[in-house]
């Protein structure tokens, strides 16, 4: 994981191809272990994008 004094930025771009991987099936756990985000930054983007 990241450190957290050190935060990591991601484009909206990326976000949106994780969200698509998410909603096409693909498990989130693979998702996560894959890109390195945590459960709750996934989610977050889920919900931020689907709004």
């Amino acid at each position: 994981m990241a450190d957290p004094r050190h935060p990591r930025r991601f484009t909206e771009g990326f976000k949106r191809q994780i969200v698509r991987l998410y909603e096409n099936g693909k498990p989130p756990v693979e998702i996560k272990t894959e890109c390195d985000i945590c459960h709750s930054t996934l989610h977050r983007w889920v919900r931020g994008i689907r709004n």
